[in-house]
């Protein structure tokens, strides 16, 4: 897979949870910042898939929103994914 864009967001509602947006590079980091959230970190990942686990690497930062990706963002990531992906 390619890499792609993400960001690490944290809701007004929810300020305890962390959450994943991932998207292609024809977008900026901060198209992807609602007013009702604050971004925690930025970056960019590679997803590798394999079975029965994925991984993911994050790198780099976001000179839009400027801020850096941070090691945990990995996780978060694969956190988001396991639960908005439905595998047939």
């Amino acid at each position: 897979m390619n890499d792609l864009k993400y960001v690490i967001l944290t809701f007004t509602a929810m300020p305890n949870h962390k959450t994943a947006v991932l998207f292609n590079g024809m977008y900026n980091h901060c198209d992807f910042l609602p007013k009702e959230a604050t971004c925690e970190s930025a970056g960019f990942c590679v997803i590798e898939s394999g079975f029965p686990l994925m991984t993911v690497k994050v790198y780099g930062n976001s000179s839009s929103l400027k801020v850096k990706s941070k090691p945990e963002d990995a996780e978060i990531i694969e956190d988001t994914l396991a639960r908005n992906i439905l595998f047939i």
